[in-house]
């Protein structure tokens, strides 16, 4: 018998874009492991029209997007914050801005606007 507990694994064919069923052992734990591949943001599971199965979906996006690891994302969150921290500090010691403060917030667009790009 399967191990009802092992966590899932996807290969590089598995298709998390298209609306997969799941059972019901498997659905725990993509919520509580995994988020949008979109928007990062939680996941849903719903009954399949079987009534014994699931779908699992974005809250914000729907099906069809896929997701990604909580891991993948925590990761991403902590280097795209040690990154800003690096430019942020770059630019204040170069004198091009002194408040980084007025970052926030605003597009990639209106940030290289300011700087003269």
């Amino acid at each position: 018998m399967d191990n009802l507990l092992a966590p899932l694994e996807f290969n590089d064919s598995t298709d998390l874009r298209t609306p997969q069923i799941y059972a019901s052992h498997q659905v725990l734990f993509i919520v509580r492991d995994y988020v949008c591949a979109h928007c990062w943001g939680m996941l849903t599971a719903e009954h399949a029209e079987d009534r014994i199965n699931w779908i699992v979906k974005c809250a914000r996006c729907g099906d069809g997007v896929g997701f990604v690891s909580k891991y993948y994302t925590d990761k991403r969150k902590q280097t795209d914050y040690a990154e800003f921290q690096e430019v942020s500090n770059l630019l204040k010691s170069l004198n091009i801005i002194e408040d980084t403060s007025r970052l926030d917030g605003k597009s990639n667009e209106q940030l290289l606007e300011e700087l003269g790009f």
